[in-house]
């Protein structure tokens, strides 16, 4: 197996994780499942938790739109990862601002960050090729880009 094809695998896993967890968060959120009580968003922009847990949802989505795109090979795998990598650092970032530091934040923003820098790793830009090499495990495989 190929350093590409391992990073391949590896992004499609961090991106997995980072969906799961994050379409469960959200959802937990949205209905009170997970319920962190009204302490730590007092005196914050949020009211409540529905506009995070909206949030969290749909960096939740996007991430498994990531993962599964990348097994799938359909082009906007990488691009959807990169994006919820960057989204889910956003996210934290803002949670940090507003009810302070959990240990939680440093397994996800650690997973956001590996999941960009993966994705930065395996893009070649379309003006150097056409073709992109998506070698995940199943031999070499050509799919086409344009644009």
């Amino acid at each position: 197996m190929t350093d590409r094809q391992r990073g391949w695998i590896g992004l499609s896993l961090l991106s997995a994780f980072l969906g799961i967890s994050a379409v469960v968060g959200g959802t937990g959120l949205l209905h009170g499942w997970i319920d962190p009580g009204p302490d730590p968003i007092a005196g914050s922009v949020f009211d409540s938790y529905v506009i995070p847990g909206w949030v969290l949802l749909a960096v939740g989505i996007l991430a498994s739109w990531g993962a599964t795109a990348i097994q799938i090979q359909v082009k906007t795998g990488l691009e959807a990862a990169a994006l919820s990598g960057l989204a889910i650092i956003v996210y934290l970032a803002v949670e940090y601002v507003v009810i302070g530091f959990h240990w939680l934040q440093a397994v996800y923003i650690l997973n956001g960050i590996a999941i960009v820098l993966l994705a930065m790793a395996l893009y070649v830009p379309a003006s150097r090729t056409s073709h992109r090499s998506h070698d995940r495990g199943h031999g070499a495989h050509q799919v086409a880009h344009h644009g």
